[in-house]
């Protein structure tokens, strides 16, 4: 088995983009556990927090869009303005997704606040 994987331009077949290094069957299995671990306390995360980890996810991502955006048109043998566009669709759609997950946490909280302050009846 190979260590790595070469990438190469779909363009340019002589022109590496990169090597990947290739993950075992062990590596793998000890990644989906360490998911599934982590999946229960991702649950019980506010959606404040989540979004959080998402901004920051989407803020890398776009002060590093340059060179992803060049490492996906030269992978994919796409013009480089599509890979830009590309991102710039995912960037507005993260910040999107969690602008909308905010508004729906407040709207939450507000609900909990109105609903913990009626009195009661009877």
């Amino acid at each position: 088995m190979n260590s790595e994987i070469i990438s190469l331009n779909p363009a340019r077949e002589h022109e590496e983009v990169g090597r990947i290094p290739c993950t075992t069957a062990e590596q793998i299995s000890a990644a989906v556990v360490a998911a599934k671990d982590a999946c229960p306390a991702w649950r019980r995360m506010a959606i404040e927090d989540r979004c959080v980890y998402v901004d920051r996810f989407r803020e890398l991502l776009e002060a590093h869009a340059g060179e992803v955006a060049e490492l996906q048109s030269k992978e994919m043998g796409k013009p480089i303005s599509e890979s830009h566009q590309e991102l710039v669709s995912a960037l507005r759609f993260l910040k999107n997704q969690t602008e909308k997950a905010n508004k729906v946490a407040m709207r939450q909280d507000m609900q909990m606040k109105t609903w913990q302050c009626r009195p009661q009846k009877g």
